[in-house]
């Protein structure tokens, strides 16, 4: 997953006759990916075909041989990628500039491919697959073992020393013949078992640095061991799912875990957005709509932006002239400009579309939650 310092300074990039962003979800699990002339590569060509009728009609004489020598070169090279480059998605900024050739690999799919010419890389798509893709430990929760592996960015690993068996009780069951003793003797055994291994858990979570926890078993058993953890494991717990997945392979788990954790992180940015929205009165830790946020991003206030980039729009308050000082780009180029702030100021940055959040909707595709 990239780096959020490689983020920040893709972001800071410029080209004198612009930067072509191609964003393509090649993801081979599409079935649309799956032929000859995949989806992503129709989708990417007809919008390096509109950008190059936005150009011709609006760019002047330098803008246009410039788009015209990167598009042929970009069509060339992505006609030749391999499946390595190609990924579940990439993202790939190009200008004239020899310094700007980069093309981000990324094993989780973005929601759409999309093509961009403008003075600035887009770099939503990147800081979008950031916050979903962070790392998560996973705990895969069966009746005598406790599995742990780690998730991140579309990809399982097993987490050394990460398997606790529940040991047999060896004592002499005197009771074995009173069923109701020897059940209870059972029952306090196995609760032993889960506090012990929930303590190893987290430490070795600890170990991990993923902020992220995910409860995978039935759910008297995710509720008991998470009543076990340590509370600031506890705090970090994501979703609690109810599936009996500790006795299977690394591959089955990649694809039956994905959609649980972006779920689960889509679900929680939309409750940020609510809060957002909630306390977004005057003198509250919330801003709404782009005046607000574009406010309280020049300040250095915005602890977690989230905005669907192409739902951004201008409110009643919006000032261009105040904006164009504040970003160099105006309106025309909202959310990436929004995104740009926020990693200048290490804020949170998370997408989401409209579509998802009502509360988002109603800010006109953008919302942030304050530090202060």
């Amino acid at each position: 997953m990239i780096a959020s310092e490689e983020l920040r300074h893709l972001a800071g990039l410029r080209s004198e006759h612009g930067v072509l962003t191609v964003a393509a979800r090649t993801d081979p699990r599409d079935p649309a990916n799956g032929s000859h002339d995949p989806a992503w590569w129709i989708e990417v060509r007809n919008g390096l075909r509109e950008e190059t009728h936005r150009v011709e009609a609006a760019g002047d004489h330098a803008d246009r041989v410039a788009f015209r020598a990167l598009r042929e070169r970009a069509e060339r090279r992505m006609a030749a990628l391999d499946p390595a480059e190609c990924g579940r998605s990439f993202v790939w900024l190009l200008a004239d500039d020899p310094a700007i050739d980069q093309l981000v690999t990324l094993q989780l799919p973005v929601d759409r491919s999309e093509v961009r010419w403008a003075g600035r890389p887009q770099i939503a798509h990147l800081a979008a697959a950031r916050g979903l893709g962070a790392p998560t430990a996973v705990v895969l929760l069966g009746r005598d073992l406790v599995r742990l592996v780690c998730w991140d960015a579309g990809a399982v690993v097993e987490v050394e020393g990460g398997r606790f068996a529940e040991a047999p009780d060896d004592r002499d069951l005197a009771d074995a013949d009173v069923p109701d003793r020897r059940d209870a003797r059972v029952e306090t055994h196995h609760k032993r078992f889960l506090r012990d291994a929930a303590h190893d858990a987290a430490t070795a979570i600890a170990r991990l640095g993923a902020d992220d926890v995910l409860l995978v078993g039935d759910p008297a058993l995710t509720r008991a061991f998470a009543a076990e953890l340590p509370a600031d494991v506890r705090d970090r717990v994501l979703a609690c799912v109810d599936a009996n997945l500790h006795e299977e392979p690394l591959g089955a788990l990649e694809h039956r875990l994905e959609p649980e954790i972006l779920a689960a992180r889509r679900a929680r940015i939309a409750r940020t957005v609510e809060v957002a929205a909630e306390h977004s009165y005057a003198g509250g830790r919330g801003a709404l709509g782009a005046s607000a946020v574009l406010e309280a991003l020049a300040a250095g206030r915005v602890g977690h932006l989230v905005l669907d980039p192409q739902a951004v729009r201008p409110d009643a308050a919006f000032d261009p002239v105040a904006t164009e000082a504040l970003n160099g780009g105006g309106s025309a180029l909202l959310g990436e400009r929004a995104v740009e702030l926020a990693l200048q100021s290490s804020a949170e940055v998370s997408v989401l579309r409209v579509g998802e959040c009502d509360a988002l909707a109603q800010g006109g595709g953008i919302a942030a939650t304050l530090r202060y």
